[in-house]
């Protein structure tokens, strides 16, 4: 009889918002046509977190 492992106990985190650009077309690569989206900005927050704000170079 195979035994079901129990799932592993989960805590909330944070939660994430970004603000994102228009995306830019990187074109066809051997992976895929592939799209660059860039990330301008957000925020971070949750209960052991302090509210931080993300920008720059993402």
């Amino acid at each position: 009889m195979t035994r079901i492992p129990q799932p592993p106990a989960l805590t909330f985190l944070a939660t994430l918002s970004a603000d994102v650009g228009e995306p830019i077309d990187a074109g066809i690569t051997p992976e895929g046509h592939r799209r660059i989206v860039p990330i301008t900005g957000g925020t971070v927050s949750g209960p052991t977190l302090p509210r931080a704000r993300v920008a720059g170079r993402c």
